[in-house]
């Protein structure tokens, strides 16, 4: 026979027991669920990052396809047509028309610079006609002014506001060669000029739609790389007619510094490398070797 004070206890102990079993799983439900909000968090990180990576990758691939089709479809042909079917003689660019280096060589910097001056020009000032459109728009609509001729104030005197001239928009310096150079370096650096207003215009348009858009980082990739890569075809383009790579301007010099890196391909591999040191007789360098700094 079971005593009345036993089954009270095995109650009890029971109650307790599914007390403990409902805070267990209480527990456990809230930290399932605490996990659940962190991995949909972090899903949610993810697929961001993935966003805005491809995003770049995209706004990426299109800055290169505008750089390519400017350069394919606007400044080679200016520079180095190529020759069509059915010509029996090719077509000389402006670049090739100029016998003497030292003109090509006044070509090479004058082109560039008017470029680059352009590009300046534009950031300097914006885009003049969205700048200050209306401005200039006459006021269609009349003011009408009603004029009290019995008023009592008709002897006071307004004076009126004196006309101020609008401070003159500051333009740039225009592209000039160098006073040092020479007369055949002159007449290419202006003739480099005169081919870079032929085809800038198509340049810029596809530079400011970067700009007006807001996507000021493409802008200035398009812009860089456009002005680096119009040099390297004019580089090249002078190692095939003399067989040797010419001088680079020093602006143009200074633009692939700024973007130079050991991996990326540089035109001034023709720099001589720094002699190596030699070893001492009888010994012979072992490959993979590596030198470590070692603190005593």
């Amino acid at each position: 026979m079971i005593d009345r004070q036993e089954f009270a206890d095995e109650l009890t102990l029971r109650e307790c027991i599914r007390k403990v079993i409902k805070i267990v799983l209480e527990k456990r439900q809230k930290e399932d669920e605490q996990v659940l909000l962190e991995e949909n968090t972090l899903r949610k990180i993810i697929r961001k990052l993935i966003s805005e990576e491809t995003e770049a990758v995209q706004r990426q691939s299109t800055v290169e396809r505008d750089i390519a089709e400017v350069l394919e479809q606007i400044v080679l042909p200016e520079l180095f047509p190529k020759k069509k079917e059915g010509e029996l003689q090719d077509k000389k660019g402006a670049y090739e028309k100029l016998e003497e280096p030292e003109r090509r060589r006044g070509f090479f910097a004058g082109f560039l610079a008017f470029f680059k001056h352009k590009f300046e020009e534009y950031d300097a000032i914006g885009d003049s006609e969205s700048g200050t459109a209306g401005l200039s728009e006459p006021i269609e609509e009349a003011i009408e002014v009603d004029i009290d001729d019995s008023s009592e104030e008709d002897d006071l005197m307004v004076p009126l506001e004196q006309d101020v001239e609008p401070e003159p928009e500051e333009f740039l310096e225009p592209v000039r060669p160098p006073e040092s150079e020479t007369a055949e370096y002159k007449h290419g650096y202006q003739q480099g000029i005169k081919s870079a207003e032929r085809v800038i215009k198509q340049s810029l348009e596809v530079y400011q739609g970067y700009v007006k858009a807001g996507d000021i980082d493409n802008a200035q990739i398009f812009r860089d790389w456009l002005l680096i890569n119009i040099g390297l075809h004019m580089y090249h383009k002078e190692k095939e007619i003399t067989g040797s790579f010419p001088e680079l301007p020093p602006e143009f010099a200074a633009e692939i510094e700024k973007f130079r890196t050991e991996e990326e391909y540089s035109p001034e591999e023709e720099l001589e490398l720094e002699p190596e040191e030699e070893l001492p007789p009888g010994e012979e360098p072992i490959e993979g070797e590596e030198e470590f700094d070692v603190e005593l």
